[in-house]
């Protein structure tokens, strides 16, 4: 299913790019991938999509949900889970 992953691959880079338009973000991405030691730039873009995601997710949940320690752990799991 071209495209789904198509459809997704876009979602994920328009989320990604104005996320990162935002400095405060900008700083805040910056130490998540140096505390789960992130360096690739594939990865790192990934991680900051995933992330965004997951705060957009978890603001509708409840605001336990957006934090820093929940979204770090469903980040790290993403990725342990793929490499």
């Amino acid at each position: 299913m071209p495209e789904i992953r198509d459809s997704f691959e876009q979602l994920v880079e328009y989320k990604a790019r104005r996320m990162l338009g935002k400095v405060k973000y900008q700083t805040y991405l910056r130490n998540l991938l140096n505390e789960l030691e992130i360096k690739s730039p594939e990865e790192a873009f990934l991680a900051g999509a995933i992330d965004a995601m997951i705060y957009d997710v978890g603001l509708n949940l409840g605001q336990a949900y957006a934090r820093h320690t929940m979204r770090k752990t469903l980040v790290e799991k993403i990725f342990r889970a793929v490499k």
